[in-house]
Order: structure tokens, then C-alpha cells, then sequence
């Protein structure tokens, strides 16, 4: 699974995220900038674009040029698709384990009947 984001190494450490932002907004609508906050090395950030196309286009030509006077080094980040794949199954379990509403139909938890949004109005004003 390709994802629009860019990574990006050797950063001049001062830079702000405002000139990051005009720098890598050139090539296409950025929809997020993550500057390195201490969990990935100093001078590193990902760029995320909305477009794939935008993306690539950006890491093939930034990567190499002066910014700063320290040369960019630009690349697709690929996302470990194991760690990737245990994430969705993980979100899809939780969801099944969760009491389904449907139709404004909730699942009573206690013996598993479904009660009406109506039921439960009459419930609260009755005061059970």
C-alpha cells in the first residue's frame, strides 16, 4: 500500500515549519508536516501530501538540492505492512467487540434485546 508521504532527512535543524511548508507546498496541497519531535532523528520530517502524484513529484525533485545549505535527502516512506496490517485487524476486532447501534436500534448489553430510540426516551421519562 503506497501512501503520499514524504520522508525527509538532513534538515537544517533551524528550519522553520514555515518555510517547509512554502518549500514542499509547490508541488501539491501538503495535508500534514511532521517535523521529528525526538522519536525519529534530529533534522528529519514527513511531508504528507493529498495526491500521490504530487508526492512522488516532490521526492524526485527536491531530493539532492540545497536547502539551507544542507542537501535534502527525499524519499516515498513505506509503511511496514505487517505492522500495518495488525493495526486494521486490530481496529476491525474492536469494532466487532463493540455493542452495535443501527437505526437508532441500540443492543441492551445486559441480555442482548435490542430497544428503540423511542423505548429509551419512555424509559428516562418514566424514571426507570
Amino acid at each position: 500500500m503506497d501512501l503520499p508521504i514524504v520522508l525527509v532527512k538532513n534538515l537544517p535543524y533551524d528550519a522553520s515549519s514555515s518555510l517547509l511548508l512554502d518549500l514542499f507546498s509547490k508541488y501539491g496541497p501538503v495535508n500534514q508536516l511532521r517535523i521529528s519531535d525526538g522519536s525519529a532523528p534530529a533534522g528529519t520530517c514527513y511531508v504528507v501530501y493529498t495526491e500521490m502524484d504530487d508526492a512522488k513529484k516532490a521526492a524526485r525533485e527536491l531530493s539532492g538540492i540545497n536547502f539551507m545549505n544542507r542537501y535534502l535527502v527525499l524519499g516515498l516512506f513505506k509503511a511496514d505492512k505487517d505492522v500495518l496490517n495488525e493495526a486494521i485487524l486490530e481496529q476491525r476486532r474492536e469494532a466487532l467487540e463493540a455493542p452495535e447501534e443501527e437505526d437508532g436500534d441500540v443492543v441492551n448489553e445486559e441480555n442482548g434485546e435490542e430497544k428503540s430510540t423511542e423505548a429509551k426516551t419512555e424509559e428516562k421519562t418514566n424514571g426507570k
